[in-house]
């Protein structure tokens, strides 16, 4: 009789310690310190809480391999990894022992849709009695000008036009505060005066209920010049035509980042857009935008464009730019610039192609 009764006993006693952990789900978004957490927490653990192991401090690869499906897990390059192993592992790691965890993926707020995070948190919720997340959110206008500073220093976009396109706020928030509870969705203006200490990865972790002490505080990414970004985004459009060239020896990708990396340090203004622009740019999303405002306790702070910005207006105006500022680039980068070998074979090879006024072909 006693042996029949003990599963049952243990279930129990498993359900009752299940309901009394947390999960902590950091949502990004992107561009708002999103990196900075999750290295200043990748191996983290205490006595009550710890940073998920999965098989990188970001886990937006992990999640999307395991919850997204279809054609947009296909097209995220997800393919590789079965769902159902990669979910297997991310339950196995959520049921690892009793302690509350963090997860922090970015891309729970871009990629995934509604079908998504509710397969995630139906698995979350088998583990954890509470799950609970933090948003940190740019003010509209600064977010839209990170964000065209972000595309156009890592793709070869050619339209400027449409690069300068804002986030859309609603579709990739509302979904995580119907699923959750508004309640339990944290939305935090990425502002300093809004920060802990005025900064993200302090105000995180004081969220959280960790000390500084117990954490590895990683530096700050250097902010690439408007000058260094656009030459980028210039760069890698001539590198398309390459691609096969490039591709020998290295994945695209990879040489995309050396590239970009390769421009570091060129330049002294601020990347900005025109105030005309920004304001066309917003006035599409102002519903968007008013949805945002009514979800945040407190509104954002203006936006204050910086004093030394290369306020770009144009396709045409950014490529005038490019124009005007590419002998200055080659003879900066002549003096030995650190750079990755592959970027700077190719660096060389626009540069003496240009000298002799042939076609990049």
């Amino acid at each position: 009789m006693v042996l029949l009764q003990t599963p049952s006993f243990l279930s129990r006693d498993i359900v009752s310690l299940m309901q009394k952990r947390t999960c902590h789900i950091h949502l990004g978004l992107h561009k708002t310190g999103s990196t900075s957490i999750q290295q200043a927490l990748k191996g983290f653990e205490n006595s009550r809480v710890r940073y998920l192991r999965l098989s990188d401090a970001n886990h937006s690869q992990m999640l999307m391999a395991a919850y997204l499906e279809g054609s947009a897990r296909n097209i995220l390059g997800q393919g590789g990894m079965a769902a159902s192993d990669a979910r297997r592992a991310i339950i196995a790691e959520l049921k690892k022992d009793d302690r509350d965890v963090i997860i922090s993926a970015e891309e729970l707020t871009q990629s995934f849709n509604k079908a998504a995070i509710e397969r995630m948190v139906s698995d979350l919720r088998e583990a954890f009695g509470q799950i609970s997340a933090v948003a940190y959110i740019r003010e509209p206008a600064s977010d839209l000008v990170s964000r065209t500073q972000q595309i156009m220093r890592t793709t070869s976009s050619r339209s400027f036009e449409k690069v300068v396109r804002p986030r859309e706020f609603q579709s990739k928030l509302s979904p995580w505060l119907k699923c959750l509870g508004a309640e339990n969705v944290d939305l935090v203006p990425f502002e300093k005066d809004r920060l802990h200490e005025g900064d993200v990865v302090l105000d995180y972790c004081f969220k959280m209920g960790i000390t500084p002490s117990q954490i590895y505080k990683t530096k700050h990414n250097v902010s690439p010049s408007g000058e260094a970004i656009i030459l980028a985004n210039h760069f890698h459009q001539l590198a398309e035509k390459k691609r096969r060239w490039i591709i020998n020896e290295c994945k695209y990708s990879a040489f995309a980042r050396q590239l970009a990396n390769g421009v570091l340090g060129f330049g002294q203004s601020q990347f900005s857009l025109a105030p005309e622009l920004i304001e066309s740019s917003l006035h599409g999303s102002a519903p968007d935008i008013d949805w945002l405002l009514g979800k945040l306790d407190h509104p954002f702070s203006p936006y204050v464009p910086p004093n030394n910005g290369l306020e770009l207006q144009s396709s045409e105006h950014v490529a005038q730019l490019v124009s005007d500022i590419e002998e200055d680039f080659f003879a900066w980068w002549s003096s030995g610039v650190p750079m990755h070998r592959r970027a700077r074979i190719f660096l060389s090879e626009y540069n003496r192609l240009a000298k002799t006024k042939k076609r990049w072909m």
